[in-house]
């Protein structure tokens, strides 16, 4: 019987159904007495005295070995050595690279491992016409360390991933199914992040006395590979990847990634949208570990409110506060 809800809750998890949040992440007490929020402000000072002083290397390190830079235009960095030969050259070709100050507009610990943050980038004197660059970081904690695992740089007015987006607003709300005969439900909550440059889905698989899984998905525009790509993160500790594709007026998702357990799974799901407040999700095409998995059937989601507000970011410490702004 576990094996099954397991199983149910992976392709669940794969199907990459964003639910409410049952509770707010907690300050708890990181390494060195330093809250998670300390330690993530620490670590974009890090980032903003590495500019300032022209350090490349230091610039980097605030990177994952794998992670990632996308620059307004669309130019995409991977791994921390890239990012590091990049910053260098950068400042190797503008002696005076001018002053780096971020303010984080938004904060949101979404668990203990995972954190999304919007701040503006400013440099003085301005290295460009239009004002401040906005950059949307998604942090990770692997090992007892917050990193950058993928920054986004646009301008400040609102970013070509919004457009690209636009056709997944319809996601944007709470959505939850019928209770099934086994006591199983499936909830689901979904909201753009500030700057609409993401959409932010959470989901959970409620039994009848307990949730049995939950997670979270950041869908995103990719501009090299001209696609929408969406990563999801399991509260098991599994994790994998999405690419989109449109299919008239379905969505065909194209999953692979790493189970808890650390076996290898990949999916094809179905995602309609039936109507204003009706959707359907499938799953087919199932394998785990090189094994065939049996196919899921269409599960019908109801929209049970209107869509909300982005959600309020986490206060802003005073060092680095700013008005706040219209969205």
């Amino acid at each position: 019987m576990q094996r099954i809800i397991s199983n149910l809750s992976a392709a669940l998890c794969i199907l990459a159904i964003a639910a409410s949040a049952a509770a707010q992440v907690k300050p708890a007490v990181a390494a060195g007495g330093a809250t998670p929020r300390q330690a993530i402000l620490a670590l974009l000072a890090q980032l903003e005295t590495g500019f300032n002083e022209g350090d490349a290397k230091a610039m980097a390190a605030c990177w994952t070995e794998t992670g990632e830079f996308v620059g307004p235009g669309g130019l995409r960095i991977s791994g921390r050595e890239s990012i590091e030969k990049q910053f260098k050259e950068m400042f190797a070709a503008r002696k005076d690279a001018g002053k780096l100050q971020i303010h984080i507009n938004h904060l949101r610990l979404v668990n203990e491992n995972l954190a999304l943050v919007e701040a503006t980038a400013e440099v003085t004197p301005a290295v460009a016409a239009g004002g401040a660059a906005v950059s949307d970081f998604v942090l990770v904690k692997p090992n007892a360390r917050w990193l950058i695992e993928s920054a986004h740089e646009s301008a400040t007015h609102l970013p070509p991933q919004a457009n690209r987006l636009k056709e997944l607003d319809w996601l944007v709300g709470r959505w939850a199914s019928e209770t099934s005969k086994a006591g199983i439900t499936l909830h689901s909550d979904c909201d753009w992040t500030a700057n609409h440059a993401f959409l932010i889905r959470k989901f959970r698989v409620e039994g009848k006395e307990a949730i049995l899984h939950d997670g979270t998905e950041i869908i995103g525009w990719d501009p090299r590979g001209n696609q929408i790509r969406s990563w999801v993160f399991d509260s098991n500790g599994g994790f994998g990847e999405n690419v989109w594709a449109p299919d008239g007026k379905r969505w065909l998702i194209k999953y692979s990634g790493t189970l808890a357990d650390g076996s290898e799974a990949s999916a094809t799901h179905i995602l309609s949208k039936v109507g204003a407040t009706t959707s359907t999700l499938q799953s087919r095409d199932r394998v785990i570990n090189g094994t065939t998995q049996p196919d899921i059937a269409a599960i019908e989601l109801n929209r049970q409110t209107e869509a909300k507000p982005a959600a309020k970011a986490e206060e802003t410490p005073k060092a680095v506060e700013k008005p706040a702004r219209s969205e």
